[in-house]
């Protein structure tokens, strides 16, 4: 269960390369984590966790292909192969910056995380001003405000990690 966690960011990141949508990636990921909490048991430890998590995200991501094949595919499925097959290669365990970015946007409240996934997500600060009825620069500077507060939770919860290594 702690590795299904951790590696949340990780997995998130691999479905959305293969998906290009957050929302679509979102869905995807919420149903890999079920396969992976109903197949814990099949997992064998001395196998690579990465390596197993991957296959059953990218399983996952062919799944929604065939169920929503007539939504518009972003991507043929050869390149799906070789996008899921460079990710296959990395197995390293998430970076501690990384695993503490998404413990600090956790953090952050219902609206800040919204004008992150937004902004994130591809849209414009223009189109998110529009959208939320803000000034451009309101919602620039908002989102450095975001960006320093994020900056300044990875740090300390960097600093603390270190201090706690024996």
């Amino acid at each position: 269960m702690q590795q299904v966690i951790a590696w949340q960011p990780r997995l998130y990141s691999f479905i959305l390369s293969l998906t290009g949508n957050p929302n679509e990636a979102e869905d995807v990921l919420q149903n890999a984590n079920l396969v992976l909490l109903q197949e814990q048991k099949a997992f064998q430890y001395t196998a690579s966790f990465s390596a197993w998590a991957m296959k059953i995200a990218y399983h996952q991501v062919l799944h929604h292909r065939t169920s929503n094949a007539r939504a518009r595919r972003r991507f043929d499925d050869i390149l799906l192969d070789q996008l899921a097959a460079g990710f296959a290669n990395l197995d390293c365990e998430p970076a501690a910056e990384l695993l503490a970015l998404h413990d600090c946007t956790i953090q952050l409240s219902p609206v800040e995380r919204e004008l992150l996934d937004l902004r994130y997500a591809g849209s414009s600060v223009r189109a998110i001003a529009e959208k939320l009825g803000r000034t451009i620069g309101s919602v620039s500077q908002t989102l450095y405000r975001i960006r320093v507060k994020l900056a300044a939770c990875v740090k300390k919860a960097l600093i603390a990690e270190h201090h706690n290594e024996p």
